[in-house]
């Protein structure tokens, strides 16, 4: 007869706030160095902040937590349905007139009180590794935001470009004659000028607000029409010639172009933002005793947002749901 050693299937640690899921142990894929290498990770938890507390007191309850008094510190579930249990009560000493905590090892709860602790426990990883999941979801939505934000004004200026330049074409077409001498020569530096615009990625920069100053301090050349109304007959006030677009004119440039831009997103805006709304419009399945547990320590006071739990739908709720 072979005797098969108890192993840890849940490992909780109260004091350091920390849970490792032995039950949950999956493969790694093997290194590129040698694929016949097996490789697994054991899942590990850490507790939100006020969750530990939410948990001993509400749900574990006085008789394995009396907060102050006799508190939980550590307990190990084992494939035998047993656990190890450390608590640490509160003491005082006369000598020194002072209390102090010592640490003992539980031994009254038996398989009933066991069982129930670790279903508890199950419900409340699961509950941890749920907000994993939505705090992975609620940062692809904060990075696709910032990356439509960026995108759409990197778009925007192309666009702009693009469009000043095609508003123009017809300006030095062969059989357009200069009203002023000199005209189709303006009109062919402004173009000359609009495409040496260097309208560089979001992704080129160090950092988003270096970008953002970037596209911001844009100066765009003034069209040659612009220049004539501000110089006519190319000249100042004072009678003196201008030359069109001075670099050190700052009435020759502008921070926007001179013909506004419509603000159509491109396919892959589009794409980001209904991957992003998918995401936040989303339903999600959950067990029955996972959404009772969700609401039993109130959740949302956890979760930044809050939680719409008429978006949680069991997997029978969610079939039936078209069938209504």
């Amino acid at each position: 007869m072979v005797l098969t050693a108890k192993k840890p299937t849940i490992e909780i640690d109260f004091i350091n706030e920390i849970a490792i899921y032995h039950d949950k142990m999956f493969l790694l894929p093997p290194p590129s160095t040698n694929d016949k290498v097996v490789r697994h990770e054991v899942p590990k938890f850490t507790f939100k902040k006020g969750m530990k507390e939410k948990f001993l007191t509400e749900v574990a309850g006085s008789y394995w937590h009396d907060p102050g008094k006799d508190e939980l510190e550590t307990v190990i579930f084992y494939t035998d349905n047993t656990c190890f249990a450390q608590r640490r009560k509160l003491k005082y000493s006369f000598q020194t007139q002072s209390s102090y905590y010592e640490s003992y090892q539980f031994t009254a709860p038996g398989q009933d009180e066991i069982l129930e602790l670790r279903n508890n426990i199950v419900m409340f990883l699961d509950t941890l590794n749920w907000i994993e999941e939505v705090e992975t979801i609620q940062m692809t939505n904060k990075v696709n935001e910032e990356l439509l934000f960026f995108d759409q004004n990197y778009g925007k200026k192309i666009r702009q470009k693009e469009q000043c330049l095609q508003a123009c074409d017809w300006r030095v077409l062969p059989d357009i004659e200069d009203s002023y001498t000199g005209e189709k020569d303006e009109w062919k530096k402004y173009r000359a000028e609009l495409r040496s615009l260097l309208i560089k990625k979001p992704q080129e920069f160090t950092t988003p607000l270096d970008f953002f100053k970037e596209i911001q301090t844009m100066k765009w050349p003034v069209d040659p029409k612009t220049y004539r109304t501000e110089y006519p007959d190319g000249k100042d006030a004072d009678g003196n010639a201008v030359e069109y677009l001075k670099a050190d004119d700052d009435k020759q440039w502008a921070g926007n172009p001179s013909e506004g831009a419509t603000d159509i997103w491109n396919t892959r805006l589009l794409a980001m933002n209904e991957l992003r709304n998918k995401y936040k419009d989303s339903s999600q399945i959950v067990t029955a005793e996972l959404r009772t547990f969700m609401k039993k320590i109130k959740l949302e006071e956890f979760v930044a947002g809050g939680i719409d739990y008429t978006k949680l739908y069991t997997q029978e709720e969610f079939d039936n749901l078209g069938e209504e």
